[in-house]
């Protein structure tokens, strides 16, 4: 489903939106890569998915640096534009003062070794870059070993301010889109009551409609639902 039919069929509700996306082949395709040591020489070099189904050897180490190397980041990542087109009409709506919504991106990654070169390889692409917050969960020890968890956690923090009726997520991992539609039955009710009498949402509608998109290789968007 895209993204373009998706704003418009969910107009109808009513309060701000907010809209989370991952950086990784989501918005850029990067080569950054996991290296995997062994006494000092690389014995391997991993994708993200390949590094989650790894099952280190004796005397094998893990090496991130290349996804904090912010010239490795700004020397190889390429656009998926699809998805900066979105990006870029979406905040054309915003800055015309149609929408209070807002774009966080919630990335796997920790802070980079260059913020201004990480930022102006976005600048390159024409991502509004420079309007948008983001949320680096790589800087959590826990995203080592559960990084759906992690993005919850961050995403949970913008939801429970009640100020958006809209949530949606645009990422290349399902685990992380099935993470976040989790979120619709683990707001606390206290939110909930809050929200409700906010906006004036009458019992059994949702006072938060959630939305998962998954970003296919194409650039294209496929709906994630609950399992």
């Amino acid at each position: 489903m895209r993204l373009r039919s998706y704003i418009n069929e969910r107009t109808s509700i009513y309060g701000a939106g907010i809209t989370f996306m991952d950086i990784d082949e989501t918005i850029l395709k990067t080569h950054a890569r996991v290296k995997i040591v062994k006494d000092g020489e690389v014995v391997a070099r991993l994708r993200n998915h390949e590094y989650l189904k790894w099952v280190p050897k004796p005397g094998e180490e893990a090496d991130f640096s290349e996804y904090s190397d912010a010239d490795v980041f700004y020397k190889t990542s390429d656009p998926i534009m699809p998805v900066i087109k979105r990006i870029q009409k979406m905040f054309k709506a915003i800055r015309r003062g149609e929408s209070h919504s807002r774009i966080v991106i919630v990335s796997g990654r920790e802070d980079l070794t260059d913020k201004s070169k990480f930022l102006e390889t976005f600048r390159k692409f024409g991502v509004p870059i420079d309007d948008i917050y983001v949320e680096r969960c790589g800087n959590m020890p826990e995203a080592l070993h559960n990084l759906p968890k992690v993005k919850k956690q961050v995403i949970f923090k913008y939801l429970s301010t009640g100020l958006y009726r809209r949530a949606r997520l645009l990422d290349d991992s399902t685990a992380n889109c099935q993470a976040f539609l989790e979120l619709e039955e683990e707001m606390p009710e206290p939110i909930i009551k809050m929200m409700r009498k906010k906006y004036n949402i009458p019992e059994g509608e949702p006072v938060i409609d959630f939305y998962a998109l998954k970003v296919l290789k194409d650039g294209s968007l496929q709906r994630i639902t609950r399992k």
